[in-house]
């Protein structure tokens, strides 16, 4: 969770405008939810949704190893 909000906080001061995304690591540990979300580009001031539940940045359950990345507007 923190390095994922350093991650965040960190292009936001950069100035770069652009989006998140939602980086799943895929194997047979890899839950549905993770599934849903991989891949998923919000604003950064937006909440990645999955079926209702909001995650401003992963984890969104316990042992997740999502991540997140950026995409900068061209």
């Amino acid at each position: 969770r923190a390095y994922n909000y350093g991650a965040l906080e960190t292009y936001k001061k950069s100035g770069i405008t652009g989006k998140k995304v939602w980086m799943a690591k895929h194997d047979a540990k890899t839950t549905p939810i993770c599934k849903a979300l991989d891949g998923q580009k919000v604003n950064l001031e937006d909440h990645f949704d999955y079926e209702g539940q909001k995650f401003m940045v992963p984890p969104a359950h316990v042992n997740c190893r999502s991540t997140i990345t950026f995409v900068p507007e061209d």
